[in-house]
C-alpha cells in the first residue's frame, strides 16, 4: 500500500500490483476488496483525492 500512496499521482497497473504478490488478477481483486472494502481502483483513486 505504500507503493500506492508514494506513486499515486503515476498510472498504476493493478495487473503488475497483482504479479509483484505473485498472483492472479482476480485473486489480488478478492483479497484487496476483502481488506480494505473497496476495490484497488476505488482505493487508487481515494488516495489520488486524498492526496490534493
Amino acid at each position: 500500500m505504500d507503493f500506492i500512496y508514494g506513486h499515486c499521482r503515476e498510472k498504476i497497473s493493478i495487473s503488475a500490483l497483482a504479479e509483484s504478490c505473485e498472483i492472479s488478477l482476480r485473486q489480488f481483486e478478492r483479497k484487496f476488496k476483502g481488506y480494505f472494502n473497496l476495490t484497488p481502483q476505488q482505493y487508487i483513486m481515494k488516495m489520488r483525492i486524498h492526496d490534493a
